[in-house]
């Protein structure tokens, strides 16, 4: 058996490519969330413009409001995630 055959991490190598992640996913899922927050946020809001213009039922603001509470909580706690060093 030659050293060739022993596969040992080498903590002082400046080659980390085995370690680097091809897909970028946890980056692009959080995006994702955050752009359909957002969409989700701003359509919450102006359905309850349009609710209180046309007299709507009580019932359909609470609805529209635990909705966009939802949607600023999950934009904030994405923006308190922590984020990788660069």
């Amino acid at each position: 058996m030659s050293s060739k055959d022993l596969h040992v991490p080498d903590s002082y190598s400046l080659d980390d490519s085995e370690d680097v992640d091809p897909s970028p996913s946890r980056r692009a899922d959080g995006a994702a969330v955050r752009a359909v927050a957002w969409v989700v946020l701003v359509v919450t809001a102006a359905g309850n413009s349009v609710a209180s213009s046309v007299g709507a039922a009580i019932g359909v603001h609470v609805a529209l409001g635990v909705v966009s509470a939802i949607c600023v909580a999950v934009l904030v706690a994405q923006w308190l995630r922590p984020r990788p060093a660069r």
